[in-house]
């Protein structure tokens, strides 16, 4: 591969061979299950560093951490060097290419080669993707929940219809139970359209699980499963909504219209 200096920036993949990245080092952090990866470009021929990363953020899957070291796992390695390479903005390191890794375990640490199996590179970009963004994603969800806690706090006011001075007067025990089934059907809609609305928007925010290719196989078909389960969500927030309308409208017609005793 040219060595050529300079090396202009390029996002491009690139594939090496075993060759290429015997010079890398496989460190295995102090407390940590998965190694840091440490050695030069294959491309530029500059120092590179890689911390392999256990969890990814992800909205929508239950969190499953790593117990015991994967037996082996697959990362795409995109070159942090710290070397000028004409980058655009924005871009503070690195060649721009990358390449696949395969790590596989042997006794305490990993075996390094090259991942040869090119199907896993759509898993592995997207991965590399969520990295990059997570961050950015946790602070954008955290902020829009602020709203959807003030919108639950909101669904109290609509018990004031019922429990207002004096509002109840006249009604028997059965009719009070009419007026505060229909008010708790209309909070608990109402709650499940919030629900299920905001997941669809924005997911449970958790950290998965992606130490070896089959959670990494898995976390990326869950990406890709996306945009159907949140219409799936986003239809049944739209009938819990109404629902929500109907009950709260109920509840008030009784408070209105129940007989009253003298």
């Amino acid at each position: 591969m040219s060595t050529q200096i300079p090396i202009t920036y390029d996002n491009e993949f690139i594939q090496v061979t075993d060759h290429d990245i015997a010079g890398w080092r496989v460190d295995m952090p102090e407390g940590k299950r998965l190694p840091t990866l440490a050695g030069n470009c294959p491309f530029c021929q500059h120092s590179c560093t890689y911390p392999v990363a256990e969890e990814v953020l992800q909205g929508g899957t239950p969190s499953a951490g790593i117990t015991n070291r994967p037996p082996q796992l697959t990362r795409l390695i995109i070159c942090n060097c710290r070397s000028g390479h004409n980058r655009p903005g924005g871009i503070t390191l690195g060649c721009g290419r990358c390449w696949l890794v395969l790590l596989t375990k042997s006794g305490a640490s990993y075996d390094l080669s090259v991942q040869r199996d090119l199907g896993m590179l759509p898993a592995a970009e997207a991965l590399v993707d969520a990295q990059a963004t997570q961050n950015a994603r946790v602070h954008g969800a955290a902020e829009k929940w602020i709203g959807g806690i003030s919108a639950i706090y909101s669904l109290f006011s609509l018990a004031g219809v019922a429990t207002a001075k004096n509002a109840l007067d006249g009604l028997s025990s059965g009719q009070r139970w009419l007026v505060a089934a229909a008010m708790l059907s209309g909070v608990t809609a109402a709650g499940t359209a919030l629900v299920l609305g905001y997941r669809a928007a924005y997911g449970w925010v958790r950290m998965v699980a992606i130490g070896d290719d089959e959670k990494l196989r898995q976390w990326h078909t869950n990406e890709g499963d996306y945009a159907a389960r949140a219409a799936r969500q986003l239809s049944w927030a739209i009938y819990a909504a109404f629902g929500s309308l109907a009950a709260i409208t109920i509840m008030m017609m009784l408070v209105w219209f129940l007989p009253r005793a003298p």
